[in-house]
């Protein structure tokens, strides 16, 4: 399990190429996410990284957007990821 702890507000463009590579090089890997705040960022950014995901040979169903948590559930996933990419 990798888990991405930052909100996809955050993430760069730039930043799509290495969860791609990761998703396409690890055939194991469940990569959960934290979703945008507002709905039209989330679709549009679910979007640009499943293409990338699909362009480098990867599933895009191994990406995972964690629904709303509690600060202890957050810490949950957190605790229960194999890496964490920041």
């Amino acid at each position: 399990l990798y888990v991405v702890p930052q909100s996809a507000f955050k993430l760069h463009p730039e930043d799509d190429e290495a969860i791609a590579l990761l998703a396409a090089r690890d055939p194991g890997a469940s990569i959960a996410l934290v979703p945008a705040d507002r709905p039209h960022a989330q679709q549009r950014h679910a979007k640009r990284l499943a293409r990338a995901v699909t362009a480098a040979g990867g599933d895009p169903s191994r990406l995972h957007w964690l629904p709303p948590l509690s600060r202890s559930g957050f810490l949950e996933v957190l605790a229960a990821a194999d890496v964490m990419l920041d």
